[in-house]
């Protein structure tokens, strides 16, 4: 009977103690002190804006940390968000913040494609207000963080934070990704564009062998170099990713018939991509390249800036190749174009252009001094031959060495050995059409 009249006295001691608890926890027996602090971000690209709305890709644009220090509940709480001229208020709630808990709050804001219309940074003004309850009392407070909406063609290589950055090379170019967004295959000037350059190849289709590709990628390059496009060497501090640097849009290379490296491989990798086929771009210290995979899963490198000097396409190739062997000599980052823009991070909206917009442009299928015939045939009849038979003999011979990279849009490690094969664990082996010839400067 004892042990009864105990145990009953302790279950009813743990009962009282639980109510106890419960009741300064949820309200009684004290009062919530609320601690905030607010995290934001300097700068949006608006050329990238759809990224920011999309929680999967985890681009916030602020963030809230609540902390409630003192020894009753806070309640009712709510967070709204805006920015000026660009994103309505939106709020969050959350019913409850016991003694000593947080609550961490991302805002990830759905842009208006109006941010597409700007040309040059534009200050605005993310706004934040935070509203809650402490023993019954409602409690509100506001910040206002200053933010810059960048023009339709400005990149920030690395939105990364002091704090957060360790200075390497990964983490000045951890925007790397965001690069998809200027990759436009879609977009009627880069199709119509890509079109002339298979008439001049022949009528070819990319997608139906590695033979039909390569002569419409060399068709594409030839009217390129018909038209005389050039490279245009970047700035001084370019590379730092200290600055938000002018990155052109494909049609804006063609419109100019100029670019910087990037420019180019985002020019060169749309093209490619409006034809069916897949590209990359590589991006290593000072320099930036794409790479095109061909129907059989080959993948050529191309030195975009090779298209300076008017060279053919295989000379191209053959640039890249040398380019891609002394990428892997140091950190590089290889930017998997169609799995990005699967993820979200696309294009945005891009101005209307008048149908005959390549001819007001000046882009011919005529070459200039000479004829048409002539120069398509020194372009992509070279093409043809060394690229592709030169394959079988040369890839099978060399070492094994591997050297890692980074690849966005993927979880597993990519490792290219110097055969000129590059391997991803989860997907197939990929060949380059030459072999590896030795290291020479871009």
């Amino acid at each position: 009977m004892n042990t009864k009249i105990i145990g009953s006295g302790v279950l009813a001691a743990l009962l009282v103690l639980s109510i106890v608890g419960y009741i300064g926890a949820f309200g009684g027996g004290g009062e919530g002190k609320l601690e905030y602090r607010v995290y934001s971000k300097e700068q949006i690209m608006s050329g990238a804006y759809k990224v920011y709305g999309n929680p999967k890709l985890g681009f916030w644009v602020a963030k809230v940390v609540l902390h409630n220090s003192g020894n009753g509940a806070i309640k009712n709480i709510k967070i709204s968000y805006s920015i000026d001229n660009y994103a309505p208020e939106v709020e969050r709630s959350y019913p409850i913040l016991v003694p000593n808990g947080t609550i961490v709050d991302l805002y990830f804001p759905i842009l208006s494609s109006e941010v597409t219309k700007l040309t040059a940074s534009t200050p605005s003004n993310l706004r934040i207000r935070i509203t809650y309850e402490v023993n019954g009392e409602t409690k509100e407070e506001s910040i206002t963080k200053s933010l810059s909406i960048l023009g339709v063609n400005d990149f920030v290589f690395s939105s990364l934070s002091p704090e957060e950055s360790t200075g390497s090379f990964y983490d000045t170019f951890s925007n790397a990704p965001l690069l998809a967004a200027w990759v436009t295959p879609s977009d009627p000037v880069v199709r119509e564009f890509a079109d002339m350059g298979n008439k001049l190849a022949g009528g070819a289709g990319a997608s139906l062998s590695d033979d039909e590709a390569i002569k419409s990628l060399s068709g594409m390059w030839a009217l390129a170099v018909i038209n005389g496009f050039s490279y245009k060497t970047e700035g001084e501090g370019y590379w730092t990713g200290k600055f938000a640097e002018h990155i052109m849009f494909p049609r804006d290379v063609i419109r100019d018939k100029s670019g910087t490296c990037i420019d180019l491989a985002l020019w060169f990798s749309s093209l490619a991509m409006s034809q069916g086929l897949k590209a990359y771009i590589v991006l290593m210290p000072g320099h930036a390249f794409p790479l095109i995979q061909l129907p059989s899963g080959a993948i050529i490198p191309v030195e975009a800036t090779a298209i300076n000097s008017g060279v053919s396409f295989q000379e191209a190739i053959q640039a890249g190749i040398n380019t891609w062997q002394k990428a892997m000599s140091g950190p590089y980052i290889v930017v998997n174009i169609a799995e990005e823009h699967s993820k979200g991070i696309v294009p945005p909206e891009l101005p209307q252009l008048p149908a005959d917009i390549l001819s007001k442009w000046g882009i011919t299928l005529q070459p200039t001094g000479g004829t048409q015939e002539g120069t398509t045939g020194g372009m992509t009849g070279g093409t043809g031959g060394g690229g592709t038979g030169e394959t079988g003999g040369e890839t099978g011979e060399t070492t094994e060495t591997n050297a890692g990279i980074h690849i966005s849009g993927s979880t597993s490690p990519l490792t290219i050995p110097l055969t000129g094969t590059i391997q991803r664990t989860t997907a197939a082996t990929f060949t380059c059409l030459a072999p590896m010839g030795s290291l020479n400067s871009w």
